[in-house]
């Protein structure tokens, strides 16, 4: 099978596809591509994954763990409910709980060092997400 691009991100709205032309002849479709690039949320989204993935390498983390932290703060965007929280909260929030599910858990400090978060607002964030999902 030929195949041409990058992998399929299924946390981003349209999968990660997107197509850019660039070139002396294709000004309108240009102009028209940058407008229609990557909405606010998948920017957002893109943002917040890269970071678990940083922050996942500092603390050492398996894959399983990254994977249920990225489904987790995919869950927690589209919910909407911790949109005023920063990236950092989120992503230390998700790392937390996804740890302690796989079965890996990490200490709390760790975490905020390698997160940037303080204390107080990781457990504000826990303390929501926990009402928003209480499976976990």
């Amino acid at each position: 099978m030929n195949r041409v691009g990058g992998k399929l991100n299924p946390y981003l709205s349209d999968f990660g596809i997107n197509t850019v032309v660039k070139g002396n002849g294709a000004r309108e479709i240009t102009i028209w591509s940058e407008r229609t690039a990557m909405s606010a949320a998948d920017k957002s989204m893109t943002k917040g994954l890269k970071r678990i993935k940083e922050v996942a390498s500092c603390l050492s983390l398996k894959e399983a763990t990254i994977t249920k932290a990225c489904d987790l703060y995919k869950k927690i965007a589209d919910s909407g409910e911790l949109k005023g929280k920063s990236i950092d909260s989120r992503v230390a929030t998700c790392i937390f709980m996804a740890s302690r599910i796989v079965g890996q858990p990490k200490p709390i400090k760790k975490i905020l060092t390698f997160a940037n978060v303080t204390e107080k607002d990781l457990s504000k964030t826990y303390k929501k997400v926990k009402l928003l999902f209480p499976e976990y």
